[in-house]
């Protein structure tokens, strides 16, 4: 079996589609000696077909893992993806064949040509089987992304993992994007598919879906987001405001702090989920002593606050304490601590947290 497939460039995806489909049939021998295997190509434009947004049908159906309120985002990705690949076309087959077939009449005599992508060193670039195929099965399964206007470089958080996911197991890829919707989380990640450093989307990530480099980070993916950042700075603050940090807990707590900053990017759909994302990067910011991006946030959470002196809900408690770590005033603390003891489903997680700052002084 053929184990490389080349890949080619045709101006025209549905015209070079329909010469290859007569190619296949004989159409273009001129003698009794066409060839007996029919070519085995692939060609994303015609592959894609382009996916409706809301404005085209507002009644048309979603996907299962498609929420309503990102329906058009998803068939701009689509279609950006479409677009993206408007020229390529992948011929699985020999190198004396796709020579043949390059300087056929039809080819060579037409006004439009299918010819090579090349290497650096002029060899024409080819793909291997395995590779190919999961770089079609990404394309079925709707996971390939193309972000217009945002760079590669400016998207992600940068860590790299190894994915244990079809069809891409076992491979490196470097976190771009996170988003929480729906308490799943969605994690695009770059990968090296055909040479190029690709997106690729995975709806639902699951525990042992990914594994850090750094296995310190393994748990902030896997599982819930939010609660494991909240873990994790839970166990910072308590180190931090204990008795008598070392130095040593210090520095590896700055670099722990640094990479939780790092994931400032992900993006969250549930808005009381956002707010409490948005205050544990507040904890952060302000326990690096990074003075401008703690006077963003801290006006942010007071926005939403909107002059509230008392919390009434959880989410409020929670971005109090938050604006307490970064100001320090007395009044937030005294506010939370009546809403913990007011209210005996105060969760957990607001109890801990306002235990770990006892120790800090007011100003």
């Amino acid at each position: 079996m053929l184990s490389y497939w080349y890949v080619m460039c045709h101006p025209n995806p549905a015209q070079i589609e329909w010469m290859l489909q007569r190619e296949n049939l004989g159409a273009f021998s001129r003698d009794d000696k066409s060839d007996s295997e029919p070519l085995e190509y692939f060609i994303p434009f015609q592959f894609l077909l382009r996916a409706p947004t809301k404005s085209d049908n507002p009644s048309s159906p979603t996907e299962d893992y498609i929420e309503r309120e990102v329906y058009d985002q998803q068939a701009e990705d689509d279609n950006g993806v479409r677009e993206a690949l408007h020229s390529y076309v992948f011929v699985r087959t020999d190198e004396q064949r796709l020579s043949r077939l390059l300087e056929s009449e039809w080819n060579s005599g037409g006004r439009l040509h299918l010819f090579h992508y090349r290497t650096i060193s002029g060899e024409p670039l080819r793909v291997m089987d395995d590779e190919m195929q999961k770089f079609i099965e990404t394309l079925r399964n709707r996971q390939l992304r193309y972000y217009i206007g945002q760079p590669l470089d400016a998207m992600g958080v940068g860590d790299t993992v190894t994915l244990h996911l079809s069809p891409w197991e076992g491979r490196k890829a470097t976190i771009t994007r996170i988003e929480l919707r729906g308490g799943r989380t969605r994690l695009t990640v770059t990968i090296d598919i055909l040479g190029n450093l690709t997106h690729v989307t995975f709806p639902d990530v699951h525990e042992g879906d990914v594994t850090f480099d750094d296995e310190s980070l393994e748990r902030l993916i896997n599982g819930n987001l939010l609660r494991n950042f909240e873990q994790e700075v839970l166990a910072i603050l308590s180190r931090r405001f204990s008795r008598n940090p070392s130095e040593d807990d210090r520095r590896r707590d700055n670099s722990r702090l640094k990479r939780l900053y790092a994931y400032n990017g992900v993006i969250v759909d549930d808005e009381d989920e956002q707010r409490c994302f948005a205050a544990l990067m507040l904890i952060c910011v302000t326990l690096l002593g990074e003075k401008e991006l703690k006077e963003q946030y801290v006006a942010q959470l007071k926005g939403w606050l909107d002059g509230i002196k008392e919390p009434s809900t959880d989410t409020e408690a929670y971005l109090m304490l938050a604006l307490f770590v970064a100001q320090r005033k007395p009044a937030m603390r005294e506010a939370v601590k009546n809403y913990r003891n007011s209210h005996d489903d105060c969760p957990d997680i607001i109890r801990q947290l306002f235990s770990k700052i006892k120790r800090l002084r007011c100003r």
